[in-house]
């Protein structure tokens, strides 16, 4: 069974393609920087790279991560959504199934979701109680930036590969292929190590 796994955004998405516990093609569909202002160009451009990818690999299976439902920013969730709708279409002219996994659920299969762990949600409600949003917004950007580099860890260790994570701002950190690989580990393969 051939799974694809994605990771998707309107300017970055990640892709992996698992045969049976084989990784055998990933990498990540980025967007020239003259159609970035557009939303609307840039899911047309994800749409088009993924039944690009359709065309030239058999697929059985997609899992793609799921649009988180809470996010402060509306125009996000408007863009995200979309982007479904258009996977969703190009998923079913290929006859190809699709599954949207929460981030959550993926992360917690592996062991790299640290938002959740107990130790966080206290230091959240300390922070809280004392009226400290500038301590709260740091630490759910370090624990993101963690889960990043945690992500890419996970997966160069599962498959002995070299994907790269520079720093927590760096656009040359490779996350968006290590989490379509590691969405794809947590519900394509039936036996899987967790995070060490």
């Amino acid at each position: 069974m051939r799974i694809l796994g994605l990771d998707m955004s309107s300017k970055k998405s990640g892709y992996a393609l698992l045969d049976d516990d084989k990784l055998i093609d990933y990498g990540c569909w980025e967007l020239d920087s003259d159609i970035n202002k557009d939303w609307r160009k840039r899911i047309i451009f994800m749409a088009e790279q993924l039944n690009n990818y359709f065309l030239t690999h058999k697929i059985d299976k997609v899992y793609v991560e799921d649009v988180p439902p809470i996010i402060q920013n509306s125009q996000t969730v408007k863009v995200l959504s979309a982007l479904q709708g258009c996977l969703m279409a190009v998923c079913n002219l290929h006859n190809a199934d699709v599954t949207f996994v929460p981030v959550t659920e993926w992360k917690n299969i592996i062991k790299i979701d640290l938002s959740h762990s107990s130790e966080n949600k206290q230091k959240q409600k300390q922070f809280k109680s004392n009226e400290n949003t500038q301590g709260l917004k740091k630490l759910k950007e370090r624990v993101k930036a963690y889960e990043k580099k945690m992500s890419v860890d996970y997966a160069n260790q599962y498959f002995d590969l070299n994907l790269k994570y520079i720093s927590p701002s760096s656009k040359k950190n490779q996350d968006d292929i290590a989490d379509a690989i590691n969405i794809a580990i947590s519900k394509g393969i039936n036996k899987i190590t967790i995070y060490s």
